[in-house]
């Protein structure tokens, strides 16, 4: 589920989070319009607002569809509307709602014995991630050895090749503890009564694109009841 393009739950269909150098649709009805660059790159990302909330509220309408399980885009801070360039791994991107309405919507969900799977995009971040800005003014600081440098600070590896998309070292131990450590990321949410409700997924069959384990061994997943 693209959580921007499903639905806004909020009263009278206001926005929360907007973001800077943004647009945000006018009806239901716009049809997506990407607007870029000379040089073809996303100027300005476009946002029709959906939120934890829209999703909580249609659970009778999936339920009649038959829906057993709903896997989301990736969740986390993000200046993009797909999310998956991720800012900031501890945080829900606040056009999505808050860590309580998160929680409500995990609540409810599995009252109607809905799973919900998290998207784990470990293997990139955001170029404009608190993670990435660190590393590429301060070569001493806690990020630089997570990315691999071709030359610093302007040329690095990318998910394929997407500048905007700055790849990770997933050998980094400390960046293998952040993500799958007991104080790590997977940690945080699945704490969060995820565990209740769902799992996370790797698109990977066999590693955990973040850290190199094993996907089974990394993996926190619980059946729902």
């Amino acid at each position: 589920m693209f959580p921007d393009r499903f639905n806004n739950g909020n009263p009278h269909g206001e926005i929360q989070g907007r973001k800077k150098d943004s647009f945000i649709y006018a009806t239901k009805e716009d049809s997506p319009y990407y607007i870029k660059d000379g040089h073809g790159d996303i100027a300005r990302w476009d946002f029709f607002g959906g939120n934890f909330e829209g999703i909580r509220q249609k659970i009778p309408y999936l339920k009649d569809l038959g829906v057993t399980a709903i896997y989301l885009n990736s969740i986390f801070r993000a200046s993009s509307n797909h999310r998956y360039d991720t800012q900031d791994f501890m945080k829900i991107d606040p056009m999505l709602g808050t860590e309580e309405d998160f929680k409500n919507l995990i609540k409810d969900l599995h009252k109607n014995r809905i799973a919900l799977i998290l998207d784990g995009v470990f293997n990139h971040v955001g170029a404009d991630s608190k993670y990435f800005l660190s590393a590429v003014t301060d070569k001493t600081g806690p990020y630089y050895s997570w990315f691999n440098f071709i030359n610093y600070p302007t040329k690095y590896q990318s998910w394929w090749g997407v500048t905007t998309l700055p790849e990770v070292n997933k050998n980094n131990a400390d960046y293998q503890n952040f993500i799958c450590g007991p104080d790590g990321v997977l940690a945080k949410w699945t704490r969060m009564h995820l565990s209740t409700a769902g799992a996370w997924t790797w698109q990977t069959n066999s590693q955990c694109r973040s850290c190199g384990r094993s996907a089974s061994a990394c993996r926190m997943k619980t059946a729902m009841p």
